[in-house]
């Protein structure tokens, strides 16, 4: 499966010998804790295995060590404590649990159909690490959970998040898209859970995917947090695009005080931000992540003027100004 995690694979793996998971790496001579055997099938768990650990399992699986190194994006050796023989240099099978993948983007459950035609049917589960404009199906127009909630949903009826999507993708080609796109998720994911700006038309949006979707259940959480990506997705693509490319020159700003709109490059940027998401206009308040943005932007020169031209127009600085 494409950006699938290893967890994932080796239990897929195990299913196709017809065994569990823990089953096949004592099969394999395969050492990893009880905690890491028994929990490693849980959503968004991974494994690492050493390099002894991958040669057997690229061997069981009949697949070159190489080509699964490529496959599988958290295969990376992991050095073992348990040495075959005292001063021989061998290192034993061993594999790490890991609950979650903390310091990287988390795994979230694939698209069940996808899965059903890579595996021939023989299972509808897979966890991969798939890229955020790569997370809807836009064969099957379902969008996945995020976190350890495997619940999968039906986006059939919001059309725009493919036309998003699409956008999404192309932004990805343009160096430090990846921190404009963090920021748009904090400051939409802000606006989602205060009910601001853009609340009525996300309102509708999970109304139109409660109909399609049965409830998530208690053990899930709620609709409100699960369809929440979803929902603010297309507005969130178009503030990370914004942001990338229409950003503020940054200028020294000498004023005091939490807000300062009145700055002409601040009003012509919420002007335009406002006119791209499709709102009347924007006006931040002070503990704003998009207000902190722009705060961010506007408090030091570069030491060298950018050659790049922007669509807004600063002060201009005075005859002899060297900074």
């Amino acid at each position: 499966m494409p950006h699938e995690t290893t967890a994932s694979y080796l239990t897929r793996l195990a299913h196709a010998y017809r065994q569990n998971l823990p089953q096949l790496l004592d099969a394999l001579a395969i050492a990893v804790d009880a905690q890491g055997k028994s929990l490693a099938t849980m959503p968004g768990a991974e494994l690492h295995p050493n390099r002894a650990a991958q040669v057997r399992i690229a061997a069981l699986a009949r697949i070159p060590h190489p080509h699964l190194a490529r496959a599988l994006p958290r295969w990376e050796p992991v050095a073992s404590t348990r040495p075959a023989r005292p001063g021989s240099g061998h290192e034993l099978p061993h594999i790490t649990w890991q609950r979650t993948a903390r310091h990287r983007q988390p795994p979230i459950a694939a698209c069940p159909a996808c899965v059903l035609h890579h595996t021939r049917g023989a299972t509808r589960t897979a966890w991969a690490y798939t890229p955020d404009h790569q997370r809807l199906c836009t064969g099957h127009h379902t969008w996945p959970a995020g976190g350890e909630h495997s619940a999968i949903l039906n986006v059939a009826a919001l059309p725009e998040l493919q036309r998003a999507q699409s956008v999404h993708r192309r932004l990805t080609r343009h160096q430090g898209a990846d921190l404009a796109w963090s920021w748009a998720q904090t400051i939409t994911t802000r606006w989602y859970d205060h009910q601001q700006h853009a609340a009525p038309r996300w309102r509708r949006r999970a109304t139109a995917l409660a109909r399609a979707n049965p409830e998530p259940g208690p053990t899930r959480g709620s609709w409100a947090l699960l369809a929440r990506p979803a929902v603010t997705y297309p507005e969130t693509v178009t503030l990370a695009r914004v942001l990338h490319h229409h950003r503020l020159l940054l200028t020294p700003d000498n004023h005091d005080g939490p807000r300062r709109h009145t700055h002409p490059a601040h009003a012509a940027f919420l002007h335009h931000t406002a006119t791209q998401l499709g709102l009347p206009h924007l006006d931040p308040s002070h503990d704003d992540p998009l207000w902190t943005w722009i705060h961010h932007h506007t408090q030091t020169r570069p030491s060298t003027p950018s050659p790049r031209r922007t669509a807004f127009r600063t002060a201009p600085t005075h005859t002899g100004d060297t900074n």
